[in-house]
């Protein structure tokens, strides 16, 4: 074989929060009496089984809650790993500008997007299982132009349009802004619990 190279590899990072049995149950309790206090302006199928802080004005920031200090903290810390491994410019200041959480129930979902024009985006699961909606990542190379599709006997890294990967409590995902993803439908009948943000 000739040297085959990977190009315009796509960064998606994937760290276990190791304090989150510790302080998991807090942000937990606190999204519960958010949803409380915050209710859903419609009443359909979709927000009745799904709620998310996202565009709620709520009376502070999400990120300005005690219960949130030790995982923005963590957060703020892989962020600056993940900086100083991409040999960013380190005078240059990045800040967490958004940050929101979701509860996806059964039937509950999430339509592909991105979150373009943030340098970085991603989730943490607050509270999941391997039998909840999983995280789906689409190729910027080939979800638009189906290239050798009919000829593929087997999808690898290069040809592959799709990846999946199962939800798990305490694990962060920080991936492109850019990047193409979606939550497909919730199954299971316990909540799915997530934070989300991004950083500009």
């Amino acid at each position: 074989m000739s040297e085959l190279l990977g190009l315009f590899p796509t960064p998606v990072v994937r760290k276990k929060w190791e304090d989150s049995t510790k302080y998991n149950s807090d942000m937990t309790n606190l999204f519960y009496s958010l949803e409380n206090s915050f209710k859903n302006d419609k009443n359909s199928d979709l927000t009745n089984n799904y709620f998310t802080s996202y565009n709620k004005t709520l009376d502070k920031p999400l990120i300005e809650y005690n219960e949130m200090y030790p995982f923005v903290n963590f957060l703020s810390n892989s962020i600056k790993e993940l900086n100083q491994f991409m040999n960013f410019d380190g005078t240059k200041t990045l800040k967490i500008r958004d940050m929101w959480f979701a509860i996806n129930r059964k039937g509950s979902y999430h339509e592909t997007h991105n979150h373009s024009p943030a340098i970085w985006s991603g989730v943490y699961y607050v509270q999941a299982t391997e039998n909840d909606a999983k995280l789906n990542f689409y190729s910027p190379t080939t979800s638009n132009n189906h290239w050798a599709n009919n000829v593929i006997n087997n999808f690898n890294d290069f040809t592959t349009n799709q990846a999946s990967f199962t939800p798990e409590t305490g694990m962060l995902n920080i991936f492109p802004g850019w990047l193409n993803h979606s939550v497909s439908q919730q199954q299971a009948e316990q909540d799915r619990i997530a934070i989300s943000f991004n950083v500009v």
